[in-house]
């Protein structure tokens, strides 16, 4: 590296100005296009997206058919699985071996999986209380309201 200098900022942002000066902008491009041009561009470039996107799969949709696919007899070995068991069977009763070893995540997912999830009761009464109108009442009579006749159905007679 001896006799090559490092290029000063200004140098450098010179450079890049020199380099980027015969690109244009897209804009500019579709601008010397007729727009049957860019139209047919669009439409090419809209059957390559869509191709694209099919060949494309999620996440979800790669565990899925490798969880459905029959599982190997050296991983059912054991298990007590019968032939024909897929890989997610095979995982489920790998889970119920970790939590039968004491790793608690593992019980704790078979447990849940189960359908034996403990769940938080939180007993609300929406309900109104005696107090309650009582409370009404003073407020309406402070704010000028006839609360008795307004909670009154109209044809009470």
């Amino acid at each position: 590296m001896a006799g090559k200098q490092e290029k000063t900022p200004e140098e450098r942002r010179a450079t890049r100005e020199k380099q980027n000066a015969n690109l244009i902008t897209p804009q500019e491009l579709n601008a010397r296009k007729t727009p049957e041009e860019r139209r047919e561009q669009a439409r090419k470039a809209g059957i390559a997206s869509g191709e694209a996107r099919r060949r494309r799969k999620t996440a979800k949709e790669i565990y899925e058919t490798l969880l459905n696919k029959e599982a190997s007899a050296g991983l059912r070995s054991g298990l007590g699985l019968e032939e024909g068991a897929t890989n997610y069977e095979v995982m489920l009763a790998q889970m119920m071996i970790q939590g039968q070893q004491g790793n608690v995540k593992a019980a704790t997912f078979v447990r849940d999986t189960a359908g034996d999830m403990p769940t938080t009761k939180v007993q609300a009464d929406v309900g109104m209380t005696d107090a309650d109108r009582a409370l009404l009442a003073k407020v309406g009579a402070r704010l000028g309201h006839d609360t008795d006749s307004e909670n009154e159905p109209e044809d009470a007679e």
